[in-house]
């Protein structure tokens, strides 16, 4: 068992599985407005163009805090229960 990031082993075959789950509406209005506000006070650097590219900037860090004190007591969404509707790995 690998315990140390030293002591991992390119070599050997490994994967993350990650799947994709399906929103309710509300739960998507939700992340849509999260991901606006995020845009907003912090900037547009996760977004990709239609080449794959990151082409955004960060915004000044005086107005940061306008969405991560709304979102730091966020309760984490709980998955377990929503229908996986695809998946990948990596």
């Amino acid at each position: 068992m690998v315990t140390k990031w030293e002591d991992f082993d390119e070599t050997l075959d490994w994967f993350r599985r990650y799947t994709v789950h399906e929103l309710s509406p509300e739960e998507l209005i939700e992340e849509v407005h999260c991901h606006d506000s995020f845009r907003t006070y912090v900037g547009t650097h996760t977004d990709y163009n239609e080449n794959e590219e990151r082409k955004g900037v960060v915004h000044d860090k005086t107005n940061h805090s306008e969405f991560f004190d709304k979102c730091k007591n966020k309760t984490p969404r709980d998955y377990t229960k929503s229908k996986i509707i695809g998946w990948f790995e990596k």
